[in-house]
């Protein structure tokens, strides 16, 4: 066996492995949702903000599975509607899941006089797992 063909045997070899590690990999990724959260703020219309709320929490998945058992947190703590937790308050129902490419808006109220929450935390499961998690910080 020459140089050339030892090469040749194994450049074969290597793209055989890469080839079963990509196929491996987008296997997992079909198995994965990943749920995005941001705040969006809606503009004012006549010097008011829309219902007193100027703004919402956008939760979208960005992956190719399902979301399932999606639950928030808000500086660790389990939210649920209505629930005050720091100086905010959730008062939109929180899905369950989230089909791909699927967005949903919640609604919440902060209060005065208390601190209000640094960080947002969405956990959700999917075929790939559980409790996977996407981390927001708050600019409150």
């Amino acid at each position: 066996m020459n140089v050339f063909e030892l090469v040749a045997a194994f450049m074969t070899a290597a793209a055989t492995t890469i080839t079963a590690l990509r196929y491996r990999h987008e296997r997992a990724l079909q198995r994965r949702a990943f749920v995005q959260a941001k705040l969006v703020e809606y503009p004012e219309v006549s010097g008011l903000s829309r219902r007193g709320d100027p703004y919402r929490i956008e939760l979208h998945n960005a992956g190719k599975a399902k979301a399932e058992n999606l639950r928030l947190l808000l500086d660790g703590q389990d939210v649920k509607p209505l629930q005050v937790v720091g100086s905010m308050m959730i008062t939109s129902r929180i899905p369950g899941e989230l089909e791909p490419g699927a967005e949903t808006l919640l609604r919440f109220y902060l209060f005065m006089g208390a601190e209000p929450p640094r960080r947002l935390t969405v956990l959700w499961d999917d075929l790939a797992g559980r409790d996977h998690s996407f981390d927001l910080d708050l600019p409150f």
